[in-house]
């Protein structure tokens, strides 16, 4: 698979603001790469991704899940730019924050996270895997699932319910 491309940068924020000018997305990077060698993401076994939750096209990080559709489903438009619609696809970063300016609370993060596999991610068969950015570190505390000394947030004892009420493989 590819390395998991950011769905877009700023060329100038003031973080949790408004106040950004939005750059380049990963279908521009993908556009470039295969204009340097064609057919390059056919070669792959699949595709790796990284749709956070966002307001817009490759911007507007960290919203509401209810106005965060568009990165959600982000990995969608970068499988169709790279011509492998029907690779499989694993989103291999992703997740809300309770800093950098977000919208909400652990418990929103909890709740937003679960509609997110609910609504967005499991209902496409194509998705193999969704992994969270972070699960457990002291420098990235905002996004962790775990705080440091092992104490769980509630959006990991949300996931790992929901996955262990439909009886898939593995401890509970």
């Amino acid at each position: 698979i590819n390395g998991g491309l950011a769905p877009g940068g700023a060329v100038s924020c003031e973080c949790g603001t408004a106040n950004f000018s939005p750059g380049e997305t990963s279908l521009d990077f993908i556009t470039a790469m295969l204009a340097e060698v064609p057919g390059i993401f056919a070669s792959l076994d699949g595709f790796s991704s990284h749709p956070y939750p966002a307001s817009g096209a490759g911007f507007g990080f960290f919203d509401t899940y209810s106005n965060s559709g568009i990165g959600l489903a982000w990995w969608s438009q970068e499988i169709a730019a790279a011509g492998v619609s029907s690779h499989p696809v694993l989103i291999t970063e992703t997740g809300w924050t309770v800093g950098a300016g977000a919208f909400g609370t652990r418990q929103d993060v909890a709740d937003w996270t679960l509609s997110a596999w609910q609504n967005d991610w499991f209902p496409h068969p194509q998705l193999e895997a969704v992994m969270p950015f972070q699960l457990q570190d002291a420098a990235w505390e905002d996004f962790s699932w775990v705080q440091v000394n092992g104490t769980h947030y509630p959006v990991f004892d949300r996931i790992r319910d929901w996955r262990c009420s439909m009886a898939f493989p593995g401890p509970c």
